[in-house]
């Protein structure tokens, strides 16, 4: 399985935007250029974002759609995230 880590595009972000609101997630004040997305066959698999406030960067919200959970996408996408 070839995971690919990227910016999400303007389909990728309608998925993770899905994806927040079905996960219950942090949807506070989210933005495209927040977001990093692992995808597997061109498909969206999971969905990262840090926060930066004055002095701090927070990991907002993190997801995996269940079919890639267990694969070990949720700690490659927490670790490809830039700080």
């Amino acid at each position: 399985m070839q995971i690919v880590f990227q910016k999400p595009n303007e389909a990728d972000f309608a998925i993770v935007k899905k994806y927040i609101a079905e996960f219950k997630l942090d949807d506070a004040d989210i933005f495209p250029e927040q977001f990093l997305v692992a995808k597997v066959d061109d498909k969206v698999a999971a969905f990262g974002r840090l926060k930066n406030y004055d002095g701090v960067v927070e990991l907002g919200t993190l997801g995996v759609l269940p079919e890639f959970q267990e694969k070990n996408i949720g700690k490659q996408i927490t670790s490809s995230l830039p700080c």
